[in-house]
């Protein structure tokens, strides 16, 4: 049974308790939870429910947006980018609080959630930034 794929979540371990099966997931997105296995395989369970694995995916012109040709120097400062994708992985806060707490535009938040998440972070997304302004 280990290492089976639920959707985004990977059984890493099962056992019983008091007759019921659980399982010990590990979500893609790095989360760990254990379940009742039945809400794996009746397809009750998909992800961990972190608000990064119930984002759609990115679209090929979302992706293509973060591309060299399109790339600009953000407009914020970097520790700021940082601060609002922080905020928005702990996920305690709607989009629109986390613009207002940053005095920011809804759709500014949600691009560099996005971008943080095709980078993989917002340092390799800087990285990737200062390296392209850097060869001109």
């Amino acid at each position: 049974m280990a290492s089976t794929k639920y959707g985004k979540l990977t059984v890493r371990k099962t056992y019983r308790i008091n007759g019921i099966q659980f399982s010990d997931v590990v979500c893609d997105c790095g989360a760990e939870r254990s379940v009742a296995h039945y809400r794996l395989t009746s397809g009750q369970l998909k992800s961990c429910g972190a608000r990064a694995c119930r984002q759609k995916p990115l679209t090929k012109a979302q992706i293509a947006a973060t591309r060299s040709k399109n790339l600009r120097r953000p407009t914020l400062p970097w520790t700021t980018i940082e601060k609002v994708v922080r905020e928005h992985e702990r996920g305690k806060m709607t989009v629109s609080a986390i613009a207002e707490k940053f005095n920011v535009g809804v759709s500014t938040v949600v691009k560099y959630v996005r971008i943080a998440r095709v980078f993989g972070s917002v340092a390799k997304y800087q990285a990737h930034v200062e390296a392209h302004f850097n060869q001109e």
